[in-house]
């Protein structure tokens, strides 16, 4: 009986742990993804800063055909690269599989426990 207890004990301790790390990667994750959205954010204002370079009064535009382009985009100062976004947008991939490998622990120490008993 003994053991058996030690054993529930260990499992519901290791759970434990692993919620406790879970809470934390998910705060990971989420962070990660705000950095990636803001930083989606500014590339793409780059990129519309760029084309309004190239934009010409009375010429119309490629995009919305207008001849006038009062308040053409500004280029970001920002230097967010394509490079730089893939990179963000691998660290939350690679922070979401670490949560969905940790939620998988939870799952397989719940089922242990489960047969424990």
């Amino acid at each position: 009986m003994s053991d058996y207890y030690d054993q529930i004990l260990k499992l519901n301790e290791n759970k434990s742990d692993l919620q406790e790390e879970y809470t934390v990667v998910e705060k990971q994750v989420d962070h990660e993804k705000m950095q990636y959205n803001q930083m989606e954010k500014l590339y793409f204002r780059k990129q519309a800063g760029i084309f309004a370079l190239q934009l010409k009064e009375d010429q119309p535009c490629p995009i919305c055909g207008s001849l006038h382009h009062p308040h053409p985009a500004q280029i970001e100062k920002e230097g967010i690269t394509k490079e730089k976004l893939d990179q963000q947008a691998k660290k939350v991939k690679q922070q979401e599989h670490r949560l969905q490998d940790i939620l998988q622990k939870i799952l397989l120490s719940n089922q242990k426990k489960g047969n424990a008993c």
